[in-house]
């Protein structure tokens, strides 16, 4: 059994792989809709790399799941790395030729390395005994506030090197960055005898969804899509509004703030008033910013109702993925954690590659006005869902406490 030193040791060893992920993942979105428009060779194409990103996140969900399971978390996070090297060094090639099919290249690869960077959010849950759990997931995705800061500094200095290409150094940050975290998680300490996520053992996924777990998963997925619709949206709205690339650089750089900073806390809000209250409060939260969205189109409108989406966004998540782990065994982790992995991307996928056309159809409030029957449904899921315990077997629980028990 591990020391409480060492649950520390990995908990700040993923926090530390998470801000800096998140860092380079923050780079990619807030560029990504401008590079799309920069390349396409039609408008109607501008958000089609993102939407092949986030297909392609969803297509690896499983591989990715047979990979933790081969590989161990350690070496599957290490692994994703890789892949987000890989795509950085295409996208610099991509702004440098011209080429929008090389940028396609680059999306696919982003598409894997996001994926297998999703998993540090479950390794955190693993990790630690089921006391220290909700802890541990807001601890870990709460680090990522540093992208906030970290991200947008980086991606302006790179643009020092760009050799005068848009956008080229911004990108080729990221490749530092995924060094950086690869060498950081080397030093894991994972158990000696440790439960990696398995595919086989457990109940079927159809057993599994229908004893609830499809709740938590409809939350995650719309909070995802909904946040990731506004966002890319966003950029290109104040755009057509003739603001400055590095306004809305602002508005996302605090955007990122209001998605990571609330993460830092919410551990002791979990335990006191569970996941489904705090998902609801994220929702109030998401109606507050489309309210605000609806009453103009000036900089801190923009700026407040990005930032509010941002909170809302941390209050669901977060607690959508706390309320999953209450669903699921260690033998079923991989099957259910690949399967909502799946479902989030997918739906992210659509929202990402509509948001421009709705922006182009309907406008700035058609955009806000749309999200509002999604975030109803989510609403209703959580305040009928039954009161019973998810999992009443006793074998259920974190890596760490099976191996101590």
């Amino acid at each position: 059994m591990f020391s409480s030193s060492r649950h520390w040791l990995n908990i700040g060893l993923l926090s530390y792989g998470m801000a800096l992920s998140q860092s380079g993942m923050l780079i990619y979105l807030s560029l990504i809709s401008m590079v799309g428009f920069q390349l396409a060779p039609s408008p109607a194409l501008t958000t089609l790399p993102f939407a092949i990103q986030s297909v392609f996140s969803a297509l690896a969900s499983y591989p990715v799941a047979y990979l933790m399971a081969w590989l161990g978390r350690k070496w599957g996070i290490i692994l994703g790395q890789l892949f987000g090297i890989g795509g950085a060094s295409l996208m610099v090639a991509a702004l440098m030729l011209s080429q929008f099919w090389l940028l396609i290249a680059a999306c696919v690869l982003f598409g894997i390395y996001f994926s297998l960077t999703q998993q540090i959010r479950f390794a955190a849950a693993e990790l630690v005994p089921t006391a220290m759990k909700d802890q541990a997931v807001s601890l870990v995705i709460g680090a990522a506030v540093v992208a906030s800061i970290l991200g947008p500094g980086l991606s302006t200095w790179g643009e020092s090197f760009g050799y005068g290409v848009p956008f080229v150094g911004s990108f080729a940050a990221i490749i530092p960055l995924c060094l950086m975290v690869a060498m950081g998680v080397l030093w894991l300490r994972v158990p000696v005898r440790e439960t990696r996520p398995r595919m086989g053992g457990g109940r079927p996924l159809s057993q599994i969804l229908k004893a609830g777990a499809w709740r938590p998963m409809v939350a995650a997925a719309v909070s995802f899509a909904m946040m990731a619709f506004v966002m890319i949206a966003t950029p290109l709205s104040m755009n057509h509004a003739h603001f400055h690339v590095s306004d809305s650089n602002t508005v996302v750089q605090f955007h990122s703030l209001g998605m990571f900073l609330p993460g830092l806390f919410l551990g002791p809000f979990l335990k006191r008033f569970g996941p489904k209250r705090l998902i609801l409060a994220g929702i109030g939260v998401f109606v507050l910013a489309i309210l605000i969205n609806l009453q103009g189109m000036s900089f801190w409108h923009y700026f407040s109702g990005l930032l509010l989406v941002g909170v809302a966004w941390s209050l669901m998540f977060v607690s959508a993925t706390s309320w999953l782990t209450r669903y699921y065994r260690p033998d079923e982790a991989a099957r259910v954690q690949s399967f909502n992995d799946f479902c989030v991307f997918m739906v992210v996928a659509v929202c990402g590659f509509f948001s421009g056309k709705v922006l182009a159809t309907f406008g700035w409030e058609g955009v806000n006005l749309v999200m509002l029957p999604s975030l109803a449904l989510v609403a209703l899921i959580c305040l009928l869902e039954p009161k019973t315990s998810p999992l009443a077997d006793k074998t259920a629980g974190s890596t760490i406490d099976n191996q101590a028990g």
